[in-house]
Formats: structure tokens, C-alpha cells, sequence
């Protein structure tokens, strides 16, 4: 009798493949192919295959699905091979109803990377999810990780998989008044500052504390600031004693490791806001 509540496969990974007509799907679990029957999207008819198999097998044949094969089912099983067997709506008609070619060559990514920030641990992690995290700005070069094999924890721009040009941040836009060059910003000077912050971000604002400031940039400490690299940003700053009040518009261009804190690179600064940030920085030079 087929079990309607949750099966347990003594395997469950994700290894299987599903032939769909002249495409398959897949990789995917025992459980998730025993849904899509529950749910009437395939079939036990259907073909299936995973790495050491030497030919597609119908889902009724492969022990690792006997012991939830329903005894009687609603049709015979010569015509569930049929109906699997015939071509989509939107297909063209086929000359074979066999199933395609096995996909030797396809196997499903490992997950076998860990993530370590904001105090947590996070995993595991294929290496094109933890690429991907760092290209959308969630996570930088600076973030510990690790994998089986491993001695120890390790940060990201310092493992060879990860060390490449998306770790870094992203270059400044070409044609962007106020851009410098990666050694123009390392070169330029900076001071502490200790400011309020009034961020505007489209409909919303919140306030934050300057951390220091450079005449390309400030960082900017805060829990309520932007959480992607690449957001456009007004900043009101005010430092009474210090500095002139000024407005400055930007871009986010690194997120700091805690999540509490950015650093904006000025894009639309004011002539006299450049003139008491310079006025500001040679001060302290004096």
C-alpha cells in the first residue's frame, strides 16, 4: 500500500535524473521525484537514472522506490509507459519513444564549503553559491572559510578557489565625476571624524556616525544603512566645530564585515563641500 505521509529513503541525496520526453530533469532526491508522483507531474513509469546505473530504468524498477510503489496501480503499467513516452504539447512528434542519452558527463556541485561572520556559522555551500554571494555584495574577501581537509579557517580572498577579481570591489564606473583610480584612493588622505549622518534611501531615512573621511569617501557606521554594494545613497552630513555641513551623493562600495557599517565613495560633491572636506584633511597635516 502506497504511504501517504513522509517516506524515508535510506539515500536522499540529490542524484537522480528524470527523462521529461527528449529533455530530463534533475539532479534531484528520492523524495522530491516520490512528490512529483504524489503530485501527478510524472509517473512511476517514468525513466530515471543516477551515476553508476548503465541504462534509464523506469521509477516502478529501481529498488531504491520499491517500498513505496503502490500494489494496484490505476493503470497498467504498459500504459503509463506510453503516456510517459508521448511528446509534450509544444514538442515536436518523435520518430523513438526511448528515453535520451544518459547524462554521464553532468554530476550534481558538492556543497562542502562553510561561511563564518557576524559570530555564526553558515553552510555548507557549493563553490559557485559562495562566488555568487560575493559578486551580490552579501559577503567580501574578509569572511572566514573552511572545508573538509582544511587545517583551519581561512578568509576568502586568501583560498585559491576564491582569490580572483570578485572578491575585490568593483571598479568605479567609467565617466562618474568624483571616481578615482585604486591607487589614487589608497594614496588620498584620510581623517577620523566623528559626524551625524542622515541617509536618505529612496522613500526612507536613518541617521549613522561618521567614521572617517577622505576627499573621495567616508565610512559610515550604522545597523539601519544599505545592505548591497553598488546603492545609490544622500548623505547629510553634520560635525558642528569640525566641519561644514554638506550634502554629498554616492555609492556603496563595500558592506563592513559586521553588517553594521559601509563604505560610500562620493559621486556629486559641491564645490564647497570639497572645499571644507580639503580644508578638514589639512588641518590635521599641519
Amino acid at each position: 500500500m502506497e504511504n501517504s505521509g513522509k517516506i524515508l529513503f535510506e539515500d536522499d541525496s540529490a542524484l537522480w535524473f528524470v527523462a521529461l520526453g527528449e529533455h530530463w530533469l534533475g539532479p534531484l532526491s528520492a523524495s522530491s521525484i516520490y512528490r512529483k508522483i504524489q503530485a501527478q507531474e510524472i509517473s512511476w513509469a517514468h525513466f530515471v537514472w543516477k551515476q553508476g546505473q548503465t541504462d534509464w530504468k523506469r521509477i516502478c524498477d529501481v529498488k531504491s522506490f520499491q517500498a513505496v510503489v503502490p500494489n494496484t496501480p490505476t493503470k497498467s503499467v504498459s500504459v503509463q509507459v506510453k503516456e510517459a513516452a508521448k511528446p509534450e504539447i509544444r514538442q515536436a512528434p518523435r520518430r523513438s519513444a526511448s528515453p535520451p542519452p544518459v547524462p554521464s558527463a553532468i554530476k550534481p556541485e558538492e556543497r562542502s564549503w562553510f561561511l563564518y561572520y557576524n559570530g555564526s556559522q553558515f553552510g555548507p555551500f557549493s563553490k559557485s553559491e559562495v562566488e555568487a554571494a560575493i559578486r551580490g555584495g552579501k559577503i567580501n574577501g574578509k569572511v572566514f572559510v573552511w572545508k573538509d581537509g582544511m587545517q583551519t579557517w581561512q578568509k576568502l580572498e586568501e583560498v585559491d578557489e576564491f582569490r580572483s577579481s570578485s572578491v575585490r570591489p568593483p571598479a568605479p564606473p567609467k565617466g562618474v565625476s568624483g571616481a578615482k583610480t585604486k591607487k589614487e584612493a589608497r594614496s588620498a588622505p584620510r581623517r577620523p571624524l566623528v559626524a551625524k549622518i542622515v541617509m536618505a534611501q529612496e522613500s526612507s531615512v536613518s541617521v549613522g556616525v561618521c567614521r572617517d573621511i577622505s576627499i573621495g569617501g567616508m565610512q559610515v557606521l550604522t545597523d539601519r544603512g544599505p545592505s548591497t554594494v553598488g546603492k545609490k545613497i544622500k548623505l547629510n552630513v553634520s560635525a558642528p566645530g569640525q566641519i561644514e555641513p554638506f550634502v554629498a551623493e554616492g555609492v556603496v562600495v563595500r558592506i563592513l564585515e559586521d553588517g553594521r557599517g559601509f563604505s560610500f565613495r562620493f559621486e556629486k560633491l559641491s564645490t564647497q563641500a570639497r572645499d571644507a572636506v580639503e580644508s578638514y584633511l589639512q588641518t590635521d597635516q599641519a
